[in-house]
């Protein structure tokens, strides 16, 4: 979860594509039979027993691997640090980013929350790479949300229908009845860069929340304060999906990007969040390591 991965996430595809559908090329480039039983799925070279190393990667001789070739959407171990108010106050007017700036906070399993407009291609965890290489939601991560008892449509791909024998993108005014009206209270599940708390669908109450246009009870910035006053941001079944904008002062981003590709086949653990978050001035400090990914997230 915290590099992502489904075949699609790194090619940009659509996550029920073929690896070669995803890629342009099939793994079968390099071993004479294609991925498309299902992505990630290993292609046998000969009798040798090698499997094609990604989409898009070829095996040079049996037994032997290239180096795998880094695509556009491929994605790559990150180094983040994010520094966010330990106590951002009461929220002020919407603050909306520069372009290019879309990092609006991160998870609690490293991985980032983007703002800009969601491009419907996504993996089997409804997560995908970007040109930098960084793996990110946009909207409701199904995985995460399961990992923590959130409840979920029972597809993943609940985003879209079938017209006409093909795949198009579900109105967005019936995205919302795709997920069950009520369920437990979300928990915290990320902090956005002007430190108020993320949270999943569900309010206090366990009531899904909607968008401001779709009948919600969320600001523009898909935030509201809790019954003890408490703001923080929720990530809807509707548009804006995550908060487009902050209403705190926004923190300090930074990232370092490697070329080393994350597995394909994704990432069971992504992180190891057993210390305790410390206080540093007016500051949080919580480090969150990525173990296989050995990407260092800090919420300061």
């Amino acid at each position: 979860a915290g590099c992502g991965a489904g075949c699609a996430a790194g090619c940009g595809a659509d996550w029920s594509d073929s690896c070669g559908a995803g890629c342009g090329a099939g793994c079968g480039a390099g071993c004479g039979t294609g991925c498309g039983a299902g992505c990630g799925a290993a292609c046998g070279c000969g009798g040798c027993g090698s499997s094609c190393g990604g989409c898009g990667t070829t095996t040079a001789a049996c037994g032997i691997d290239e180096e795998p070739k880094l695509g556009t959407y491929d994605a790559t171990y990150q180094h983040y640090t994010m520094y966010i108010p330990k106590n951002p106050g009461q929220p002020g007017e919407p603050k909306y980013f520069a372009d290019g700036d879309d990092v609006i906070g991160i998870m609690t399993n490293g991985v980032l929350l983007d703002s800009h407009e969601a491009t419907w291609a996504y993996d089997s965890c409804n997560g995908h790479s970007d040109k930098k290489h960084q793996y990110h939601y946009h909207i409701p991560p199904q995985c995460f949300l399961q990992a923590h008892d959130v409840a979920t449509p029972d597809r993943v791909d609940w985003w879209y229908e079938l017209k006409n024998n093909e795949r198009v993108v579900r109105n967005y005014t019936d995205m919302a009845a795709q997920w069950p009206d009520e369920g437990e209270a979300s928990p915290i599940l990320g902090f956005a860069r002007d430190g108020y708390s993320i949270m999943g669908p569900y309010d206090s109450n366990g009531m899904l929340q909607r968008g401001s246009a779709y009948g919600g009870n969320l600001d523009e910035c898909n935030g509201m304060e809790d019954e003890n006053g408490n703001y923080a941001y929720y990530l809807t079944a509707d548009p804006p999906f995550a908060p487009p904008c902050l209403r705190g002062e926004k923190g300090v981003f930074t990232y370092m990007s490697t070329t080393k590709m994350c597995p394909i086949s994704g990432i069971v653990k992504a992180f190891d969040d057993s210390g305790a978050a410390q206080s540093i001035g007016n500051h949080w400090f919580m480090g969150v390591s990525l173990m296989i990914t050995a990407a260092l997230a800090i919420i300061v």
